[in-house]
């Protein structure tokens, strides 16, 4: 199973793509407390989903800060993003909190059991 957690600056995305072949699932995580960068979050996950190396790959949103009072919840996130017209993938969206480790385990979990069956 290949999996990639895909991030960075926008001047390291153009090289996202040569680590595609054989990936099984993406974990792509969003700051859920920055709304203004929402947009920029959802059609970069777009362009990345239609190559065609990850064709039915299977995606987790990993919604990102939920421990700020301003964090969108994950209903909120996959309003936002649009991700129930997203029907090309499977995907899940989970709540989690990257300084304490809260949700990591779970998203894990959902990856190794769908992309594993």
């Amino acid at each position: 199973m290949h999996t990639w957690d895909i991030g960075g600056q926008e001047r390291i995305r153009a090289l996202w793509r040569h680590y595609f072949s054989g990936t099984d699932a993406l974990i792509y995580v969003v700051d859920s407390a920055d709304q203004s960068r929402l947009p920029d979050a959802k059609n970069e996950l777009l362009k990345v989903i239609s190559d065609k190396e990850l064709a039915g790959c299977y995606i987790a949103v990993l919604a990102n800060k939920q421990d700020l009072p301003n964090a969108l919840t994950p209903p909120e996130l996959i309003d936002q993003m649009g991700l129930k017209e997203l029907s090309s993938h499977n995907w899940c969206v989970i709540p989690t909190v990257a300084i304490n480790g809260t949700g990591l385990t779970e998203a894990l979990s959902w990856i190794s059991t769908n992309a594993l069956s």
